[in-house]
């Protein structure tokens, strides 16, 4: 064993001097340091004979029995025994898939139960920071948008896609393998494990040289790194963030072996990158996109990893690669023959070392912001996720539905069970989750409180820029709290907004201290793009904000007052059907009345069950009241509460004595509703309205139901979707027709 000398003597000059002057003090009697003891008793131990070393004495024994009684009296941990197995020089843990099931689903189970019965913490926060949670990965999102407010949209969007037959493999890898009997992708542990640590690297190390930034020791920095400067000086790379993720089966096409992959739960990484100093980099070593017809090897790993079956994604450039530094733009050597072949971009020195697929794009930094954050956002409305938190369930209710509805992949199970060994984000930035509480509804928080009282800031300094996030009115308090700077919170109040309703005031407080940006749409539209919102959920909000915007001027300007007209009853919200979530939004309300009007009308002209001469007659004598003249639609994004309010108008209409029926496109779809509706009418389209049948044998399909809802419209095709207007046509337009779903969501099958 090297001594600690030994050790010195070998440091780089500059940090020899500075190791030496350190070792020089600690040694010395007089620094008061118990180091120079230390240093004795390790030289003295290490003189001793292996056999002295490895047996045990009385005392260690003593100590050790001490030490077992003390984690007998503790918590253990039967994942973090299980792992330490795992990551020992004992094999056959991690091979084991029943043995990897079964720590998985009971880690899963204890986690969702204790985080059920912690006191006093919603279960949505107690699974803030589990990885399978719909809301860790709310605030990884939010984090990205934090960092694209800051410094703007990214500059590469980056995919790499390793296969485990070529991947690099460590030498304890392919030993275990060999020892195990097994060939490559039969060992999920350590292969998942791996290739998790070898991705890591090659977004930190290998392309952005984050993993060693030290900017005082600068000849400790990476520099020969892909994305580095040709003249190995500039700084290039801001910052990187990026997941991975999971091959689901969602883009297969079973055009053969190359596409075998898909669906196989392989680990795979999105990375986005921000530059500076770009037309620093030697771009045509850096970026390519050409068949490599001089490289046999280099062009064999093209034909084998980059053809793509739809597009390369590049414009047709015969000339070489150049960097555009007045727009920012990579003309990139793209020849036809290329194009013709659909090569996607490559890092030559990415796919040498890993001898995988990768992508990189680049262009609109929106574009790549869009497609990075769809990869992962989840839709937040179904029934599922929102089991995660529902607080009124039992655990055995919520553990029961996640364990048989949630269904991971092996890699995935692994990376989730050694989460704090290997992340599933790469960011570059220091991320901190912070709640603020909209101001005048709570108790002033701890940061507000520190902020207030922070005497180094500037009088414009916001509380978004002091600790560097939410819908409803409480988003623009939040807001407003945020982006406007203060010393007392009293100081953002404004008395006019005591004229407007409730649910409006937050919004006009924003109105009034911060008219540059909410009056002028385009701003409004700026940051929308800046959180990643594709064109058309902008456009709802921008619609919203507007006639929002016009109430509060009404209210503001005196042309209404609260007196003559004031805000609606808060009764007209209550939805106890939805137990733990209280009440609906006014567009939700607005919606379940307009269902229960049109529902009251369509029992009304509903022909009377074992009816007698009298109630035939009274049928003939009432004056018919105007009916719907088209279906009802509800559309929206995911998330927005399209399911919530059909559900509360459906159990509404069903109280309310209507024959209600529920149609899927699919029936797995059909499955969940049964579930929560056992007591009505639930099949799929096909099988509800006999869209098998020849249509003339179907006229009388639709008659028997006062209320039909369609869900996932967008699924259906033209023909269907015209096939049940006139079904509906000939039910005289009596029966309620709604029609549910997204159409930028699910295109029709």
């Amino acid at each position: 064993v090297d001594s600690v000398e030994d050790r010195l003597v070998r440091l780089p000059k500059r940090a020899w001097k500075k190791a030496r002057k350190a070792y020089r003090y600690l040694i010395d009697e007089t620094s008061g340091s118990a180091y120079n003891q230390f240093l004795t008793s390790h030289a003295s131990f290490l003189r001793r004979r292996q056999r002295d070393i490895e047996s045990d004495s009385s005392d260690e024994a003593e100590w050790e029995e001490e030490e077992n009684r003390a984690e007998r009296s503790g918590r253990q941990s039967f994942k973090a025994s299980f792992l330490a197995k795992v990551f020992s020089s004992v094999i056959g843990y991690g091979a084991d898939w029943r043995l990897a099931q079964f720590v998985y689903d009971l880690w899963l189970w204890s986690s969702l139960g204790g985080a059920k019965h912690c006191g006093g913490v919603s279960l949505r926060g107690a699974l803030a920071g589990k990885n399978f949670s719909p809301t860790y990965w709310q605030n990884m999102h939010a984090a990205l948008v934090d960092v694209v407010k800051q410094i703007g949209f990214p500059s590469l969007f980056i995919t790499v896609a390793p296969w485990e037959p070529s991947a690099p493999y460590h030498a304890w890898l392919d030993d275990e393998l060999g020892k195990m009997l097994r060939t490559r992708t039969n060992l999920p542990a350590a292969e998942t494990f791996h290739l998790a640590h070898l991705l890591t690297q090659v977004a930190e190390g290998l392309i952005a040289g984050t993993n060693k930034r030290n900017l005082k020791a600068r000849h400790r920095c990476w520099r020969e790194h892909v994305l580095a400067a040709a003249d190995g000086k500039t700084d290039t790379v801001v910052e990187i963030f990026g997941r991975l993720e999971f091959q689901d089966g969602k883009r297969k096409r079973y055009a053969g072996p190359a596409q075998s992959y898909h669906g196989s739960g392989r680990t795979h990484l999105h990375l986005l990158v921000w530059l500076k100093n770009m037309s620093a980099l030697d771009w045509p070593r850096v970026l390519r996109a050409d068949l490599a017809e001089d490289e046999p090897e280099m062009q064999d790993l093209v034909a084998g990893s980059q053809l793509d079956y739809d597009s390369s994604a590049w414009p047709l450039h015969e000339g070489p690669t150049t960097f555009d530094s007045s727009n920012g733009r990579i003309s990139l050597h793209h020849p036809r023959k290329a194009k013709a072949a659909h090569v996607r971009a490559f890092m030559p020195d990415v796919i040498a070392a890993m001898q995988c697929h990768m992508d990189v794009q680049t262009g609109d930094g929106r574009a790549l912001l869009l497609q990075y954050v769809a990869s992962y956002a989840a839709k937040f409305s179904d029934s599922f996720a929102t089991s995660w938190l529902n607080d009124e369930a039992s655990a055995y209710h919520l553990a029961r539905r996640i364990l048989t509805e949630y269904h991971p992949l092996e890699p995935e199970m692994w990376l989730q069970l050694g989460a704090q060994f290997f992340r599933q984000v790469i960011a570059t930035p220091v991320m901190r989750r912070v709640s603020v509480r909209c101001p005048w509804t709570s108790q002033v928080g701890i940061w507000e409180t520190a902020y207030m009282e922070c005497t180094w800031r500037d009088e414009d300094c916001t509380l978004l820029q002091y600790i560097r996030m939410s819908n409803k009115d409480s988003f623009y308090g939040q807001w407003l709290i945020l982006n406007v700077p203060f010393r007392d919170i009293d100081d953002l109040w404004d008395d006019r907004v005591l004229r407007v309703p409730e649910g409006y005031r937050m919004l006009a407080l924003c109105l009034l201290h911060r008219p540059g940006l909410w009056r002028r749409p385009l701003e409004v539209k700026h940051e929308l793009q800046l959180e990643g919102y594709r064109d058309a959920h902008v456009c709802n909000i921008l619609a919203m904000l507007e006639g929002h915007t016009a109430v509060i001027d009404a209210y503001l300007s005196g042309r209404l007052d609260l007196q003559h007209d004031p805000e609606p009853d808060p009764g007209s919200f209550a939805a106890p059907e939805l137990g733990f979530r209280g009440a609906l939004d006014p567009e939700q309300a607005v919606i379940v009345e307009n269902i229960r009007e049109i529902v009251r009308f369509s029992m009304q002209r509903r022909y009377p069950d074992d009816a007698t001469v009298e109630d035939l007659q009274a049928l003939m004598d009432r004056r018919p009241e105007r009916g719907p003249q088209r279906p009802l639609c509800i559309l929206g994004p995911a998330g927005s509460g399209k399911s919530t309010c059909v559900e509360v108008a459906i159990k509404r209409a069903a109280e309310a004595g209507a024959h209600v029926g529920v149609a899927c496109p699919t029936g797995v779809l059909a499955s969940s509703y049964r579930e929560k509706f056992p007591d009505l009418d639930v099949d799929t389209v096909h099988g509800m309205f006999l869209l098998h049948k020849p249509e003339h044998e179907t006229w009388d399909a639709m008659m028997p139901f006062d209320m039909a809802v369609i869900d996932e419209v967008g699924q259906l095709s033209e023909e269907h979707f015209e096939r049940l207007l006139r079904l509906w046509d000939h039910t005289e337009r009596r029966t309620v027709l709604v029609f549910v779903g997204d159409f930028h969501q699910l295109r029709g099958i």
